[in-house]
């Protein structure tokens, strides 16, 4: 049940950050649910979730004016051309489909600015991923991702980006130019560092970790200053760098299950901890001591 609790908690608070990037289902206009119901009505909405198809339907192209289409939760197994004449679409959602890949023409959609992929069996990204400038959220959580393309480093306005459930080992130190990232969710994967240049995020505000293989994170980390959730659960660390003593804005920081014997000499600058979770780690009841009397502000659980 604690466990349970804890989850939904962490979960939460991780999904404040897609607020920050928010493009919202329109509220102005018709929804169709047919594309010769759109056509028919010059539509730039098109709903067609859940309706068991197993093929993109035709007559898209015949909606050059679409700027919504939502193709979650059917059986599509390819993507269809007429997809990527959509020049004017803003939100793509094909979450929860059968699709392995993402073909290139993806990045004639130049006007996207929320991508979701999640829940498919996608294993790679294509180069042209990056002609996306204008995309804000990016979702590709449960997918079969085993690398990222050095090309998403010019996504200048992106600021969610989800990978979590993927075969993910590293990330690509490109990212690091994308200094509009509000969120990064990596759980799940089979990460064992992270890039230099991911220290330089200096606007990220929750970087979640969670279930990875980190064994040491970098004393540059000191160097995000706007992160306010660090969920690192379910690593390899030993030992936390002194310099995250100098994230002021850190208000949760969960290091439940990792090899953790003692925490910074510093901790009482962390005077904006409001949540601090280390279950499963091998602290001595007078680390234990230290870490309540350092933070006398803080929910620490042990």
């Amino acid at each position: 049940m604690k466990k349970n609790i804890l989850y939904i908690f962490v979960f939460c608070f991780l999904q404040t950050g897609l607020a920050l990037a928010q493009v919202p289902t329109p509220k102005h206009g018709l929804i169709h649910t047919s594309v010769q119901q759109a056509i028919q009505g010059q539509g730039t909405l098109l709903n067609l979730r859940n309706q068991a198809l197993q093929e993109v339907p035709q007559g898209l192209d015949k909606l050059p004016q679409l700027k919504f289409l939502n193709l979650m939760k059917n059986k599509l197994t390819q993507w269809h051309p007429s997809i990527f004449t959509l020049a004017e679409l803003e939100v793509l959602n094909i979450r929860q489909n059968k699709l392995t890949d993402i073909p290139e023409g993806v990045g004639k959609l130049t006007q996207l600015k929320r991508l979701n992929l999640a829940k498919n069996k996608i294993k790679t990204l294509p180069t042209s991923i990056g002609q996306l400038k204008k995309l804000r959220l990016l979702h590709m959580m449960i997918n079969h991702l085993e690398q990222l393309p050095e090309s998403m480093g010019t996504m200048q306005n992106l600021q969610v980006l989800e990978l979590d459930y993927n075969q993910l080992k590293s990330l690509p130190a490109a990212l690091g130019k994308l200094q509009k990232l509000r969120l990064i969710s990596v759980g799940y994967n089979h990460i064992t560092a992270l890039p230099t240049q991911l220290y330089q995020l200096t606007q990220l505000h929750k970087l979640n970790l969670e279930h990875n293989q980190i064994k040491e994170l970098k004393k540059d980390i000191g160097q995000m200053k706007s992160l306010n959730a660090l969920i690192l659960s379910n690593n390899h660390l030993t030992q936390l760098p002194e310099s995250i003593t100098q994230l002021s804005k850190l208000e949760l920081l969960v290091l439940s299950n990792n090899k953790i014997a003692t925490m910074p000499t510093h901790l009482k600058k962390m005077k904006g901890l409001r949540t601090l979770i280390l279950v499963g780690n091998p602290l001595s009841k007078d680390e234990k001591d230290r870490i309540l009397n350092a933070l006398p502000q803080c929910d620490v659980r042990f």
